[in-house]
């Protein structure tokens, strides 16, 4: 049975789960909780979004922000186009039940829609899957979202929160979008 681990960053609270890599992950988490890592993002979220904010966590990777963001925003949509990291993304939401506004899509943020494959250096979930390696340890055909059609689709209004790491496929997303 998958470890299972009580996280509080900056006043929010939340459980976690290791489905693999536990001393990696648990140090992940210890790390974000005691300010040691990405201490001005959470500072941000914490002065930016409220109960009226709809966020866009392009990278979602396997929760980091998106279950804090779940405690402040009415809305968050996480995208994770890394199967394994969004297999961790489900069973971190998964042990979360009180968590409701979460939703998680499988795909790709790009300039279009379609199919792409995305590789990673390992064999996933480490955050290093990206859309502009051409080769790596391991591959996925994964769906594109474009960006602009999904908001349309979801009817997401304002505010809105757009937090996005996806290993340098910004370059491809921002100038393809119009809101």
């Amino acid at each position: 049975m998958p470890k299972l681990d009580d996280v509080c960053i900056q006043g929010e609270s939340f459980k976690v789960t290791y489905l693999r890599d536990d001393d990696f992950f648990s140090q992940c988490w210890r790390n974000l909780e005691n300010g040691k890592g990405e201490a001005e993002t959470f500072n941000f979220f914490t002065e930016f979004v409220n109960q009226d904010t709809t966020v866009l966590d392009i990278g979602a990777w396997i929760g980091t922000t998106g279950l804090f963001l779940a405690r402040k925003a009415k809305k968050v949509f996480l995208f994770e186009a890394d199967p394994v990291a969004l297999e961790s993304l489900q069973a971190n939401l998964n042990v979360n039940p009180d968590i409701n506004n979460i939703s998680i899509i499988h795909g790709a943020v790009a300039a279009e829609s379609g199919k792409t494959k995305i590789y990673s250096d390992a064999c996933g979930n480490n955050s290093g899957s990206s859309l502009y390696k051409t080769a790596g340890k391991s591959s996925w055909d994964v769906p594109k979202i474009d960006l602009d059609q999904f908001i349309v689709e979801q009817s997401v209004t304002e505010p809105v929160l757009v937090k996005m790491d996806i290993e340098a496929a910004e370059y491809d997303v921002i100038p393809g979008t119009s809101f």
